[in-house]
């Protein structure tokens, strides 16, 4: 192996579309030089090269099959290949692994590639991809819990850089004004190896990892705060990721992408709503953050890392309670829900009548919401 490309992320950056890319188009890769391995894949992503990182034990918690491999010896196998090597496993985004990964494959000739996007955008989107899990929590929660890792240098980038080198680290903002033709595919490829997309390629026609719209947030957070197992919970939330207004507020596919490219993934924002004000002891360490990423990793003078500051406006924000979807716009995702799979919506239902005679807290609103709306 010449040189590893090693793409880490971060969540939420975008990455589902770039591993579905590399996978679709391993041969066009490798006709040019560039091995996208099975070695650690699970599906179109590396992921259990990124679980390696941890105890085998805890290994299922972040992959669902998972192996007993070590780092080191994921490394030798890598070394064993011919020609570069591309590996993308967002799991490897926190600073910690740098050290890990420095010590198990310092031999190699590792590229590090990791996308940033602004700081408000982040925390609701991921917020977003959480209660589409099983998070039941208030977006308010949910950024007193992630706080710390909203100041890039600090959570991960510096550790990196310390460990590899500044010259082998390549940052790019996840701003689709600031993508190379409009594409995060074509932006990855233009400045990670300096190539460009073929007219060959095969490229994603959609979304590969939806959003909720605001409605069906809130009609799958009361879903959470019930009592149900975990596994309806996320088989619930799989269904309602295919509600068809899904997409109201948030724009699917670009259709002025360019030709050679596309741009997924990067929709129009629905206006970020974040709970109070950020103090402004995080705004200025998140400010400073950004600079020092604008101007070690992209050489901007200026310090300007996205095209607005994050949490800049004050305009938009959370009410003080979670009813910000009116039950008015909840009736037609039940509807969809009882019509799409009704064995999992009977169990919903009757969720909601033992919730409904529990003791005063979050399960027993929730239940009294889904109520009014169904059930």
């Amino acid at each position: 192996m010449r040189t590893l490309y090693l793409h880490i992320g971060t969540p939420k950056t975008g990455t589902t579309a770039l591993q579905w890319f590399f996978a679709r188009n391993a041969v066009w890769l490798a006709s040019r030089g560039l091995d996208y391995p099975d070695i650690g894949r699970v599906g179109d992503c590396h992921h259990r090269i990124g679980a390696s990182i941890y105890p085998e034990a805890e290994r299922p918690y972040y992959i669902r099959y998972a192996d007993t491999e070590t780092l080191a010896r994921y490394g030798r196998r890598l070394a064993g290949l011919d020609g570069d090597v591309l590996i993308s496993s967002e799991l490897l985004w926190h600073g910690f692994v740098a050290q890990l990964l420095r010590r198990a494959w310092g031999d190699l000739d590792v590229r590090v590639i990791a996308y940033v996007r602004p700081q408000d955008h982040y925390i609701a989107s991921r917020y977003n991809q959480e209660v589409k899990s099983l998070y039941a929590g208030s977006l308010a929660d949910y950024l007193s819990e992630k706080v710390h890792i909203l100041d890039y240098r600090r959570a991960f980038l510096e550790a990196w850089a310390n460990e590899w080198g500044q010259d082998r680290i390549i940052v790019r903002p996840y701003e689709r004004d600031q993508f190379h033709r409009g594409s995060i595919i074509d932006d990855f490829l233009h400045h990670a190896i300096g190539w460009s997309v073929s007219a060959a390629c095969e490229l994603p026609s959609d979304d590969l990892n939806p959003g909720l719209s605001p409605a069906v947030l809130r009609y799958k957070l009361a879903v959470n705060r019930l009592p149900l197992t975990d596994q309806a919970k996320c088989d619930l939330g799989a269904v309602l990721v295919g509600y068809p207004l899904r997409r109201a507020g948030a724009a699917g596919p670009d259709p002025e992408a360019p030709a050679g490219g596309v741009a997924p993934m990067v929709r129009e924002e629905i206006p970020v709503q974040i709970p109070g004000q950020i103090p402004d002891q995080i705004r200025d360490q998140i400010r400073a953050s950004n600079q020092w990423i604008a101007r070690t990793f992209l050489g901007r003078d200026h310090g300007q890392l996205f095209r607005a500051e994050p949490f800049a406006s004050a305009q938009a924000k959370l009410p003080a309670r979670d009813e910000d979807a009116s039950r008015a716009a909840l009736t037609p995702i039940a509807d969809y829900l009882a019509q799409q799979a009704p064995a999992l919506y009977a169990e919903l239902c009757h969720a909601c009548e033992v919730a409904l005679d529990a003791r005063p807290g979050r399960a027993r609103d929730a239940a009294r919401l889904l109520h009014e709306v169904a059930c």
